[in-house]
């Protein structure tokens, strides 16, 4: 990571959940650090997978899918 990247002050932001995705975001929390035997976050997780949809294509399509299935239902 470039030093730039690494000493630019972190926006903030507010994420809104229903019970079931707060749970489930919790329950991977725990999944994640268990895998990677450190402490991990849910803002380290939520940049995890905005850098992953970033980067690839499938990511990103999955991600369009589930939120116009979203929106129509």
């Amino acid at each position: 990571m470039p030093a730039q990247l690494a000493a630019a002050k972190p926006s903030k932001y507010t994420l809104l959940l229903d019970q079931d995705d707060a749970l489930t975001l919790d329950q991977l929390v725990l999944t994640l650090r268990r895998r990677a035997g450190r402490p991990v976050d849910k803002s380290e997780i939520m940049r995890e997978l905005i850098r992953l949809a970033d980067a690839d294509d499938r990511v990103a399509e999955h991600l369009a899918r589930a939120l116009d299935r979203r929106t129509t239902s």
